[in-house]
């Protein structure tokens, strides 16, 4: 018994330490509105009791106490509503937070990608779109009113007690018996919800598609309407009908709780009104008897704070796996990058020197890859699909770490290096359209005080001063379509603006310019334009390129071939079609379809 006490004391601090999320002054308020709440019933008794005893003489003062409490209650209730919502919201800000530095501040992304942390993060974010989902903010505050509840319960009590305390045991014991019957049916009907959660997702997912724009043309080009929305109706229906037949059940179920409830209160009642009758006792003690009999067996039978505490229960726990899983794997880093001396800062040297990588239990990708990347050298990355380029890159961004072998900068494994990633400027393949202003986007390619010189110097060298020239609000339009003023760019101007992030953290101090793929979107004609442009502007930064075409990279100081995870070939343009190797055979292949007026640019949605 003494154990289980505990255990529901851990249970319940475990709650109410969220509310060290808000100021004093909230949790003040919310415990003082709180406690005038759950008295006002055992109040509204006795005063009633005393009006009714008052009728036969001067029953003002009761009129107007009873008249205030009801004014007092109003504003009680409409005060802790709102100050519940600010504790609910402070601590879901708090606890929303937690969750998304614990998936930032892990060194390396492989962690975040697993299934298990995925759904963790999904789980602890915390953000219902049902009502079996439940907040932190109001799991806590459900703790608190439980909590406040028993201090309710004996108010009632201590009324019904003043009539006579042997009527107690017939109120709290079948209210405690209602309350034990009426959490059992909502854990099943919780349970059977959340058993059919996957079939609800599928339900979303296919919904999701009948109004999405990227999906709008196919719908009804291949007539997929109607197969979709009969897939949609079949997810919903497997989802909902366990639970429709649980409904049900849980109707016909009422008449336990019905007379649980009804005998007592009849029996109680009756006995009130029998004695205050027999005896010639006060109506009006009688009366408030009555009343805050009503009040102990409601205070006693509530189930709505546990029943958010059960249902932020998921959310808390995923949180608390996630710090067990990821917190131990934060970089010792400065919290902001620290911005290099363009000036005076050179290039490292960086080595490659046996690395491994494969994803999850897949084959290995990179097997024991060796490669030295030169100070200020334009080194070229090139290889069929498959072969370990892009794994490359996220390996050398910092990304994943190796499963064998090591990174190191001047001699120094890349991990253990605080600066490591302030030196990196990186276009990534699959880089992200931000919707914040142009300027925003390509001000994050280096946080801290952007100039504006430098960002519309940043914006021209990748390509966008025609665009720009174009919008009515130039750097400031907003790339969100959503907005009055917002507008969207091409496949190929995003690019260009991914570029122009990456030319910015140049000119901030980066002195490692990763490209992989950077120009899939752009013609032949725009792509020479811009690496014409680049050649210029990376002198004295060390350019790491990956790119499909071989046309792009001849004019690179080093091209590395790699294949099967290792490096096949090396050496400058000349020389690999000297040797007449694969490279060779590559480059003859792609100019052929060039020279036919094949357009190899990659469309929206290829890259994966």
């Amino acid at each position: 018994m003494l154990h289980r006490v505990r255990a529901v004391l851990r249970h319940r601090l475990k709650f109410l330490a969220h509310l060290r999320s808000c100021d004093a002054g909230t949790v003040a308020a919310v415990i003082a509105l709180g406690l005038a709440r759950v008295l006002l019933p055992a109040a509204g008794a006795a005063v009633t009791g005393w009006l009714l005893s008052s009728l036969d003489g001067d029953f003002t003062r009761p009129l107007l106490f009873l008249g205030a409490i009801l004014l007092v209650g109003q504003a009680i209730d409409i005060g802790s509503r709102w100050a519940e919502f600010l504790a609910v919201s402070r601590i879901n800000l708090v606890h929303r937070a937690e969750v998304a530095r614990l998936a930032t501040e892990v060194a390396t992304v492989d962690l975040v990608e697993r299934d298990e942390v995925q759904d963790l993060l999904k789980t602890a974010a915390a953000d219902p779109t049902e009502w079996v989902e439940k907040t932190p903010g109001e799991g806590a505050i459900g703790a608190l009113n439980v909590l406040l509840g028993y201090v309710g319960l004996l108010a009632t009590a201590a009324v019904v007690a003043a009539w006579s305390p042997w009527l107690l045991p017939g109120l709290i014991l079948p209210a405690l018996l209602v309350r034990h019957l009426t959490i059992g049916l909502w854990k099943r009907h919780y349970l059977i919800w959340v058993e059919g959660i996957e079939h609800h997702r599928r339900h979303q997912y296919w919904g999701a598609l009948t109004a999405s724009r990227a999906e709008a043309k196919e719908l009804r080009i291949f007539g997929l309407a109607d197969w979709i929305i009969d897939r949609r109706q079949r997810e919903m229906r497997a989802h909902l009908e366990p639970v429709w037949a649980d409904d049900g059940a849980i109707v016909r179920a009422q008449w336990k709780p019905f007379l649980i409830t009804l005998l007592p209160l009849i029996a109680v009642f009756a006995a009130i009104a029998s004695v205050t009758v027999d005896q010639n006792g006060s109506i009006g003690l009688a009366s408030a008897a009555l009343a805050a009999s009503w009040g102990v067996f409601n205070a006693a039978s509530g189930v709505g704070p546990m029943i958010e505490m059960e249902g932020s229960r998921p959310g808390i726990d995923a949180l608390a796996e996630l710090r067990r899983l990821l917190a131990d794997d934060r970089p010792n880093r400065p919290e902001q990058p620290e911005r290099l001396d363009a000036g005076t800062a050179e290039p490292p040297l960086v080595r490659l020197e046996g690395v491994r990588f494969g994803y999850g239990r897949h084959r290995e990708v990179l097997q024991g890859l060796d490669l030295e990347i030169r100070p200020g050298e334009h080194l070229a990355i090139v290889g069929f699909n498959g072969a370990g380029k892009s794994t490359l890159i996220k390996l050398l961004a910092g990304a994943y770490r190796p499963t064998g072998g090591r990174i190191t900068c001047d001699g120094q494994d890349i991990d253990a290096s605080g600066d490591w990633r302030s030196r990196l400027a990186v276009v990534f393949q699959d880089f992200v359209r931000y919707r914040l202003t142009i300027a925003e986007n390509i001000m994050l390619g280096r946080l801290g005080t952007g100039e504006r010189d430098t960002v519309a110097e940043a914006a021209a060298e990748a390509g966008l001063g025609g665009l720009l020239a174009t919008l009515p609000q130039g750097l400031d339009t907003s790339l969100d379509r959503s907005l009055e003023d917002g507008a969207d760019l091409s496949g190929g101007q995003w690019q260009q603006l991914a570029l122009a992030r990456a030319l910015y953290a140049l000119k901030r101090g980066a002195k490692i310019l990763i490209l992989d793929e950077p120009t899939a979107h752009l013609d032949v004609r725009s792509e020479k334009q811009l690496f014409d442009r680049l050649d210029g502007l990376t002198e004295g930064v060390t350019t790491v390129l990956v790119s499909h075409r071989l046309s792009t990279v001849r004019r690179a100081d080093r091209i590395v071939l790699i294949e099967e995870g290792t490096v096949k070939e090396q050496g400058t343009h000349d020389e690999l079609m000297e040797r007449d190797g694969e490279y060779a055979r590559m480059y003859r292949i792609q100019a052929k379809r060039l020279e036919s007026g094949f357009d190899d640019r990659i469309e929206e949605g290829e890259l994966i």
